[in-house]
């Protein structure tokens, strides 16, 4: 918006008022304050919340893990398999194959799922039992980014197979495994086949 002087906005003689006021500079919109914006933010998430809630005590999360440990046993994903734990719905199990052609080849790793009761509008919990050297696990924790609850497990854990082909880089959660694998490929891949011939192959040999 561009200002005019108190004696350009007076008319000159002569001049035609209506073509001064046509090419006076009109108000323009004011953005919504600041605390309107909260507000509103604050609006949309009470509604969304007592949508959750109304689903969450219809036994939503139940009828979604039913269905997809059913979607499991009906397509299953290769390399994985998928349980529940003592027959809790909201504790599962699953076991990985190591991908053929990498280091974490020949090996089975398992996995401790825990979903929380407002599934699936928070992501679930992934912990490998197995343990497994990877530059995007921590504490044995691998971390759910970008989770929306339009995602299902199965998508996740072929999420997890493919970063054990590919590992995330930009965001590793052990910088120094990832530090070694972009410098030292071959000592990394190394240490990679190291864990899985003492941790993840003794697991594949006893359940054979």
């Amino acid at each position: 918006m561009f200002s005019i002087s108190r004696d350009e906005r007076q008319p000159r003689q002569g001049a035609n008022v209506a073509q001064l006021v046509e090419h006076e500079p009109q108000p323009q919109p004011q953005p919504a304050a600041e605390g309107s914006r909260h507000t509103a933010d604050a609006s949309q998430q009470a509604r969304r919340q007592r949508i959750y809630g109304h689903l969450l005590r219809n036994g939503m999360t139940q009828r979604r893990l039913s269905q997809e440990m059913a979607e499991f046993k009906r397509n299953p994903i290769e390399g994985c398999v998928v349980n529940f734990l003592n027959n809790d719905l909201f504790e599962w199990v699953a076991s990985l194959q190591g991908p053929l052609g990498t280091p974490y080849e020949g090996g089975l790793f398992h996995m401790h799922i825990t979903f929380p009761r407002d599934y699936p509008f928070s992501a679930p919990n992934l912990k490998f039992v197995t343990k497994i050297y990877h530059c995007n696990v921590h504490a044995d924790h691998i971390c759910v980014e970008n989770w929306s609850p339009i995602m299902t497990l199965g998508k996740l854990l072929v999420s997890v197979l493919t970063l054990m082909v590919s590992p995330n880089l930009r965001d590793p959660m052990n910088p120094a495994i990832a530090k070694l694998y972009v410098n030292h490929r071959g000592e990394h891949d190394s240490i990679v086949r190291d864990w899985t011939k003492r941790f993840a192959m003794k697991l594949a040999e006893s359940e054979e």
